[in-house]
């Protein structure tokens, strides 16, 4: 009777040993999907930048794709989905797929970092942000709007800027 019993909680063992396996092998595909979902947002969303903020009287000189900013020290302090830049302004766009006020949270604090490091570096160029979504509901755009964010929309085939009000416009 204790054989049958042991070997029944070998069985249940390995049975929960394999269950753990396939779990996490679909956690990793899971978070492996939800990464190439960003990548195609990002892709949706950056191409018509630069034309955009031109119609809206920025003048940007380059875009970069996932801009990563370090300390000095090896270590990174902010990584940019979209980063554009001249010599007067620098503006860094979050790209998500649903953006959330806690999204806009974490872009407001990732620019105060920005800063920082810019001015470290005796940086003068004055910093914009934006944040940029397939899918944005009205409230969470207009806490971005409030707090002196650019809010890029996609829209049809194209994306749609709405800059904030003149006098929330926040530059860093």
């Amino acid at each position: 009777m204790i054989n049958k019993l042991s070997e029944r909680v070998d069985k249940m063992a390995q049975e929960v040993e394999a269950t753990a396996k396939q779990v996490k092998a679909t956690t990793r595909s899971l978070g492996d999907l939800n990464n190439r979902l960003g990548e195609i947002v990002e892709h949706l969303m950056s191409p018509d930048l630069r034309a955009k903020f031109y119609a809206l009287g920025y003048h940007f000189d380059y875009v970069s794709r996932d801009y990563e900013v370090g300390d000095g020290h090896g270590r990174n302090i902010a990584e940019v989905d979209v980063f554009l830049g001249n010599r007067e302004f620098a503006m860094a766009v979050e790209v998500k797929t649903k953006l959330t006020q806690d999204h806009v949270d974490e872009h407001l604090k990732r620019m105060e970092r920005l800063r920082h490091r810019a001015d470290e570096l005796q940086e003068t160029r004055k910093y914009l942000g934006a944040v940029a979504s397939v899918v944005i509901k009205d409230e969470v755009k207009n806490y971005a709007l409030v707090h002196g964010l650019f809010v890029i929309e996609q829209s049809g085939d194209t994306v749609h800027i709405e800059p904030p009000a003149p006098d929330k416009l926040r530059q860093w």
